[in-house]
């Protein structure tokens, strides 16, 4: 796309594997991989935060997590799904779920550099771990932090424009109309607007 942008020029992609797995499904694949029973268990967001900060991840991270697991759960990355961009924009066809599984289990740090495939003994370790972590209250850490606040927020599963799109394998882009008011923001307060994105990608020190 970077050496020849023209054929790509006002088009939009929504990336996808080759098929559709349902939590059961990926399960099943994961149990083939590890050679291992995987059972899927439907967890509360308060219990996957938990279970995140007691791995170490970032309450930026987990709080970006958080949003995803939700439209996750909602069917939101199912709708239009699956698509043919991922061979249409590289020529080649996207890695299948077992293929993607077997790498990052082979190489753990690859999704985060503290997770490893360990023992039994320290799989229980982690899962008292788990149970004595806090959870954190992540709406108050991101207003303490000035991420923006929705009046009325909808997440992408509920929203018929955005399912629309979906549905046509397209991205739910902004209206010109919003990204030239973005734009005069940006022009007329580029202080205030700098000091906003500052805000969002501040981490947990």
């Amino acid at each position: 796309m970077l050496t020849n942008p023209g054929p790509h020029i006002g088009r939009s992609y929504r990336p996808t594997g080759p098929k559709l797995h349902s939590p059961l499904d990926i399960a099943g694949i994961l149990g083939n991989v590890l050679q291992r029973k995987v059972k899927y268990q439907h967890g509360s967001i308060k219990m996957f935060t938990k279970a995140a900060i007691a791995q170490g991840y970032s309450l930026m991270e987990i709080s970006q997590l958080g949003y995803y697991a939700e439209e996750l759960r909602g069917g939101a990355f199912e709708i239009g799904a699956p698509t043919d961009h991922v061979e249409m924009v590289t020529g080649r066809k996207p890695e299948d779920f077992e293929t993607i599984a077997r790498r990052y289990i082979q190489q753990p740090k690859l999704i985060h550099p503290k997770l490893k495939i360990g023992s039994k003994l320290e799989a229980l370790a982690g899962l008292a771990k788990m149970m004595v972590t806090r959870a954190p209250d992540l709406d108050r850490w991101e207003r303490d932090r000035g991420y923006p606040i929705l009046k009325d927020p909808e997440l992408a599963q509920d929203s018929v424009e955005w399912r629309s799109s979906a549905q046509r394998k397209e991205l739910n882009l902004l209206p010109v109309s919003s990204r030239e008011q973005i734009a005069d923001w940006v022009h007329d307060s580029p202080t205030q607007f700098e000091e906003s994105m500052g805000n969002v990608f501040v981490q947990e020190g």
